[in-house]
């Protein structure tokens, strides 16, 4: 059981630093600048902060 908990512990330590690349798809005014701004825990007037389009 050590052996599968060194296992886990070392997978789970990559990804905090393995690069991710993925893709936010929908509607106008459906969230997705929100949505990305949630995950990458960052609020409105912080550096990289994704600006909500006002609609095209």
């Amino acid at each position: 059981m050590e052996r599968v908990e060194e296992i886990n512990r070392k997978d789970l330590k990559r990804w905090e630093t393995e690069t991710m690349t993925f893709a936010v798809t929908g509607n106008a005014k459906s969230g997705k600048s929100s949505f990305i701004n949630a995950i990458r825990g960052i609020k409105h007037g912080d550096v990289g902060y994704a600006e909500a389009s006002a609609g095209v």
